[in-house]
């Protein structure tokens, strides 16, 4: 369930499953026990993310900077940066925030085909900034007057321009508790879109067209959004 909740690709958790992972074992394991269960690797890479977040005791930590982002966010970045034929690969294949942050030398060349090295440099030096900004947030540390470390608290997205609109499931109008992002590029409650396509649909619930892929990506920014927005309201 909490592999679930994370986001992590449903065929990734139940291979876990199958292999009898659990909550305790999964803070040990590592890239190697996934290659051997042959866990795809966006797959691994989001199972990584899961483990070390709960090492670290950051379960219940919100998202912050480009771990955060979604797969159209990842995309246009990538695009503003002047890799817009890799970032639409990693769109069609679903690289998030969580796992544009651990790409790694072998994922660019094995995963997504980027051949000339002095591409693959320009690439990794650009996600090494992304990458830089993220440690350094995990590492943002003060001491308390008992002399223990504590996380800074982290600013509250801002929603002031949010409309109320977007944060709904176009299934099911309610704000969304785990929010996906479909082939079709709108985001649903992961509940409502499964059960959408487990009656046979192949279309769009919003623009009735049929898609090409009913496969779901999570959507943790707009999670965050979410999340932020319904606490100021209260």
């Amino acid at each position: 369930e909490t592999m679930r909740l994370e986001g992590v690709r449903a065929d990734a958790v139940e291979t876990l499953g199958t292999n009898g992972v659990d909550g305790e074992t999964l803070v040990d394991l590592e890239e190697s026990d996934l290659d051997g269960m042959k866990i795809e690797w966006i797959g691994r890479k989001q199972v990584q993310f899961v483990a070390e977040r709960r090492r670290e005791g950051r379960m219940n930590e919100e998202l912050k900077g480009a771990e955060g982002w979604d797969i159209e966010q990842v995309e246009k970045w990538m695009t503003e940066n002047g890799m817009q034929e890799e970032g639409e690969k990693m769109k069609k294949v679903g690289v998030d925030g969580v796992v544009l942050v651990r790409l790694e030398v072998k994922d660019l060349i094995e995963e997504l085909g980027v051949g000339a090295l002095k591409r693959r440099k320009e690439i990794v030096s650009k996600i090494d900034g992304l990458r830089q900004g993220h440690n350094d947030r995990k590492g943002q540390r003060n001491e308390n007057k008992n002399g223990k470390e504590e996380e800074i608290e982290s600013p509250k997205v801002k929603d002031a321009t949010v409309d109320e609109n977007d944060l709904l499931c176009p299934i099911t109008n309610d704000f969304m508790k785990d929010p996906v992002t479909a082939a079709d590029g709108h985001s649903y409650e992961r509940s409502a879109i499964t059960e959408w396509f487990a009656r046979n649909n192949v279309t769009s619930p919003v623009t009735n067209e049929r898609l090409n892929s009913t496969a779901l990506f999570p959507n943790h920014r707009l999670k965050a959004i979410i999340t932020s927005y319904l606490e100021n309201r209260n």
